[in-house]
């Protein structure tokens, strides 16, 4: 059983976390460029000395930062239920991937554009960490129950393939369309059916 954290620990534990909330509300304000140590730390009324106690860069904190967005990523992904048959569970996932774009623009894009601080692929097929590793263990599931008809591909080039396509919706919704009206849930909903329907051979 772990012992109970130092009232020590417990204030570096706040103050780091209060330094990654002040960074993400900089970055949703004004992008990466608008991010620096002076301004986390005039956020938080600390000293910018003080913050290098904890980060030793503002790209460090732009890591941590990315981090907690692909756990987030992660936590909207994993809310389809795993019990859906596999096709109607992809296509779940990749709603939810664009659902996360949509709540969280700024931090998908930092997570995304920052590509030495994007998610890395899973060591392995039936690898589940991470957002990533939850679609390649899906599309794994896909093939090993013969529901995806893939050909010469196993589940990363597959996976890739759905990341791709889904991302190119979630870039779109929150940049060059974010304000154009349009139907979009049920068009993407459609065009994922479809794609995963393609999957399947139907």
């Amino acid at each position: 059983m772990m012992s109970e954290l130092s009232p020590k620990e417990r204030r570096s534990r706040r103050t780091r976390q209060a330094i990654l909330i002040a960074a993400r509300d900089l970055i949703a304000q004004g992008g990466y460029e608008a991010l620096s140590m002076r301004k986390i730390a005039r956020r938080i009324d600390y000293s910018p000395a003080g913050l290098y106690e904890y980060f030793d860069n503002k790209d460090q904190i732009v890591a941590a930062v990315c981090r907690q967005a692909d756990g987030l990523l992660e936590r909207y992904m994993r809310r389809v239920d795993p019990n859906l048959p596999v096709q109607e569970r992809l296509v779940e996932l990749g709603l939810a991937y664009v659902r996360f774009a949509e709540k969280n623009p700024e931090l998908f894009l930092i997570l995304f554009t920052r590509t030495d601080q994007a998610p890395s692929e899973p060591s392995s097929s039936r690898e589940t960490s991470g957002s990533f590793g939850l679609l390649m263990a899906t599309v794994q599931d896909g093939i090993d129950q013969g529901v995806f008809q893939t050909g010469q591909f196993d589940a990363f080039p597959v996976s890739y393939a759905c990341w791709a396509f889904v991302h190119g919706m979630a870039m779109l919704r929150i940049t060059a369309l974010k304000n154009f009206e349009a139907p979009y849930q049920p068009v993407n909903r459609w065009a994922l059916e479809t794609f995963v329907n393609g999957l399947a051979g139907d």
